[in-house]
């Protein structure tokens, strides 16, 4: 194939021949023919903006929204996609590393840290998730209808081609939660639910596959301690303005305690989760009429508890709005989708015990990161989700001291 890159206005930009390249080997259509690819501007916040072209071996990083014209099967189509071009997560891990020591992070070898985390080989995960779209139906329902992909690891290009959600709910101001009932929040549960039926308990071979990387699991948790301590380090400057001295207490006490907690989760069944479910990386296709969970950032993709995904959205999207029998009934519909989608028993003391040990894996790993970013960065979100978080651990854990008082 020619080169995926093309000159046009003194611009780079992608070519014709490789969305032809990569159209005809995802639609298995040899004889597909691209007659046009008309850029159409670069979408949302990104790292690069469209080059002005040196002469050199320059590289696209974004999402970039294209017009394509084509013929496929005797027919003319069009179609509006987005060309979303993936740095190698060693790159990516560089990047965040810079963030977090200059939020203060005082550790050696972050980014080699980071890189035993999800975000290994994040280049790659979307890619072989958005693969599984022609096999699996549950993941074909969840996911954005894609045109192709394009891997080169030698020059280390990385490209999903996959439809521009036009009339799809998307998330722009994070801090209107309007569109957040309790209605289509229970939808998105059972989306989530039906996703993870694929491999619920049964992911052995998916695993085996290699893109995953490795599977975290309480030895690999404990083994980062120096880096879940280096965030709770720098949390002390919430302390005060967004929680108490107890709640660091807390924190700490889980890191110390890895070993029992997570030693708990790896006892639980397992499944393909999304892993990063802030409202920010999905969308709502068909909001006025049968809404339908979209999930279109699968970089941190890996094998975890159900639970975790559940718990990392319903802190985003719950609102003062939605009641706390509200909150309970969202955990237990989720169970019993889950149950009836994987025809398998979930008990429901299990179930809770796994949402609460998924809700300290959000605070060690995710929400404490979040946090010390927000120090350097504005997330004009974070805090109003870290209260949510604990909003919804309260309502768990009194489930859970009702579950036990029931049974004595």
């Amino acid at each position: 194939m020619e080169s995926i890159y093309t000159v046009k206005d003194g611009y780079l930009e992608f070519s014709r021949a490789l969305f032809e390249h990569c159209m005809r080997e995802y639609l298995e259509d040899p004889s597909l023919e691209v007659r046009a690819a008309d850029y159409l501007g670069e979408v949302g916040v990104t790292a690069t903006t469209r080059m002005k072209y040196s002469g050199e071996q320059d590289a696209l990083r974004g999402l970039f929204h294209y017009r394509i014209a084509y013929r496929s099967q005797g027919q003319e189509r069009t179609v509006e996609l987005l060309v979303k071009s993936k740095t190698h997560y060693r790159e990516l891990v560089a990047r965040l590393a810079g963030v977090l020591v200059k939020s203060g992070i005082q550790l050696p070898d972050v980014a080699g840290l980071l890189a035993q985390t999800e975000l290994c080989n994040t280049h790659m995960k979307e890619i072989n998730v958005f693969r599984l779209q022609r096999s699996n139906p549950a993941f074909t329902r969840v996911l954005p209808v894609v045109y192709g992909t394009y891997v080169d690891d030698a020059r280390e290009q990385y490209l999903v081609l996959e439809e521009f959600l036009a009339g799809a709910y998307v998330m722009k101001d994070y801090s209107d939660l309007t569109g957040w009932n309790e209605a289509r929040i229970r939808r998105m549960v059972h989306d989530f639910c039906g996703m993870h039926a694929a491999f619920y308990g049964n992911y052995q071979a998916l695993v085996a596959q290699g893109w995953l990387g490795a599977t975290m699991d309480a030895g690999v948790m404990q083994k980062l301690t120096p880096l879940w301590r280096a965030y709770a380090e720098k949390m002390r400057y919430f302390v005060g303005r967004l929680f108490d001295q107890a709640y660091l207490d807390r924190h700490l006490r889980w890191i110390d305690t890895i070993p029992e907690w997570w030693g708990r989760i790896d006892r639980l069944k397992k499944t393909l989760i999304f892993n990063d479910a802030q409202i920010r990386n999905l969308a709502v296709r068909d909001p006025g009429g049968d809404p339908r969970l979209v999930l279109f950032d699968w970089e941190c993709t890996s094998i975890q508890l159900p639970q975790r995904d559940l718990i990392e959205f319903l802190s985003y999207a719950v609102s003062a709005q939605i009641g706390d029998a509200q909150i309970d009934a969202l955990i237990e519909s989720a169970r019993l989708e889950l149950a009836e989608r994987s025809h398998q028993q979930i008990e429901a003391r299990e179930w809770l015990e796994g949402f609460r040990y998924s809700a300290y894996d959000l605070h060690v790993n995710r929400m404490a990161c979040q946090l010390t970013l927000h120090i350097t960065l504005n997330r004009p979100d974070i805090e109003r989700v870290f209260r949510a978080s604990l909003r919804i651990l309260e309502r768990i854990e009194q489930a859970l001291e009702g579950s036990r008082a029931a049974s004595s």
